[in-house]
């Protein structure tokens, strides 16, 4: 299954959960949720934050990319290439636009978001449910992603000596993970 396919699949799956509730738009806003759903799509400035700088919008007919408009081009271009989001844009200084313009893309009053964004209900956690059943896809990258792990920490194990501190430990196996070269969402065969 190649990426634009997976993410159909996905939305696809945020389509049928909500029909099921009569619920006319899905706002994912969540870092984790806009991964999963862009087929390993990042949408982070900073990773600890739980909301991410873009968000998709999901309605009954279109899939939206929603940002401001000095991300919207990179989102595009590196983290969502070819896929089937529509890109909407509102002036970087005025957030509060996001808010007009999702109210004009989906009913406020019949829509959720998982993080409660841009004047919707935050939804219950149904919604990340559905990323708890993978695709052989992601079973692949989970399991490539374990391979690489078990890697990094024996490659920090083997080359630790007495005297090193756990964050000295730690550091090398960061370092080592991050060596890792997996194709980005952008790159072939990349996805996440």
């Amino acid at each position: 299954m190649d990426r634009p396919a997976e993410v159909r699949a996905k939305v696809d799956s945020v389509r049928d959960w909500a029909h099921e509730r009569h619920i006319d738009g899905v706002l994912i806003g969540s870092q984790a949720g806009f991964a999963w759903i862009t087929g390993g799509g990042h949408s982070h400035i900073s990773i600890g934050e739980s909301g991410g700088v873009g968000s998709i919008l999901v309605t009954g007919d279109r899939a939206y990319l929603l940002t401001s408009n000095i991300e919207l081009r990179r989102l595009l271009d590196e983290e969502v290439p070819g896929l089937p989001f529509e890109g909407v844009e509102w002036p970087w200084h005025e957030r509060v636009q996001g808010d007009r313009i999702v109210a004009e893309l989906c009913d406020p009053a019949r829509s959720v978001s998982d993080l409660g964004q841009f004047g919707l209900a935050q939804t219950d956690p149904s919604l990340a449910a559905l990323r708890f059943t993978l695709l052989p896809v992601e079973v692949e990258r989970f399991r490539s992603l374990g391979r690489d792990a078990a890697e990094a920490v024996e490659v920090a194990c083997v080359s630790a000596r007495p005297g090193d501190s756990e964050l000295d430990v730690a550091a090398r196996v960061a370092d080592e993970a991050m060596r890792a070269k997996h194709p980005g969402p952008g790159e072939p065969g990349g996805g996440g």
